[in-house]
């Protein structure tokens, strides 16, 4: 179990202890240099409680995930991309509703670019999405790895055969072949492995949302995954 499982879960504790069926909560995300305000956030998105907090500096694991998920959403293996942070700005604040219950369409012509969009879990399905990009994290890291030694290995070759110390064409060619026959590999598991994360973003990821009057009634908010972060 990694650091960052450890500190998401611990981070659950004190709600799952005292409430053993999980709340369901809508994680919207900001990137805005503007000091947004609780008041100001509630009111737009037509709710009665919600928590806000800056991403850095209450809850940076849970901004780094998102920051993940989105940069492999982005990403384009096969390009060789695989992960694409320059596809969205950082997120700097995270406002936390009940599920269901924020009305979104005036958030978005208010705030544009500003909102990121929002993520509906409950805090397992946190715990779900930091695995799935730690494995997608790991698998890139080696294929890259590989391909990056065959390709330093490849150039050493060519140096050393272009000096005529040796005769070492045989290898560069084997290389060469050894270099498509890597990529053949790998290529499917990376691709699983993002399909993986893009199924967790689909089923997430801004659903329609319930814009009755009983969304925006003052029950009080039980948040799960970011309760402790957020109060």
């Amino acid at each position: 179990m990694t650091k960052n499982t450890l500190a998401i879960e611990k981070s659950n504790k004190s709600v799952e202890t005292t409430n053993s069926v999980e709340r369901p909560i809508t994680l919207i995300l900001f990137s805005s240099n503007r000091n947004l305000t609780r008041t100001e956030l509630n009111k737009t998105f037509a709710v009665k409680k919600g928590k806000l907090f800056q991403a850095r500096k209450k809850h940076p694991i849970v901004a780094d995930l998102f920051n993940n998920l989105f940069a492999v959403r982005a990403s384009r293996p096969a390009e060789g991309l695989f992960f694409d942070h320059k596809s969205k700005n950082s997120i700097s604040h995270c406002y936390v509703v009940d599920q269901g219950a924020c009305v979104k369409e005036f958030a978005i012509l208010k705030y544009g670019k500003q909102l990121l969009g929002g993520f509906d879990f409950v805090s397992s399905e946190l715990s779900d999405i930091h695995e799935l990009l730690e494995a997608y994290r790991v698998i890139t890291f080696f294929c890259m790895e590989g391909r990056s030694s065959l390709n330093r290995l490849h150039h050493q070759v060519d140096v050393i055969n272009g000096s005529q110390l040796m005769d070492l064409s045989a290898y560069s060619n084997m290389l060469s072949k050894s270099a498509q026959e890597l990529h053949d590999a790998t290529y499917p598991i990376i691709c699983l492995a993002k399909d993986k994360v893009d199924g967790w973003y689909d089923r997430h990821f801004w659903k329609d949302v319930d814009s009755s009057l009983e969304a925006v009634t003052d029950k009080p908010i039980e948040l799960s995954a970011l309760d402790a972060a957020a109060s």
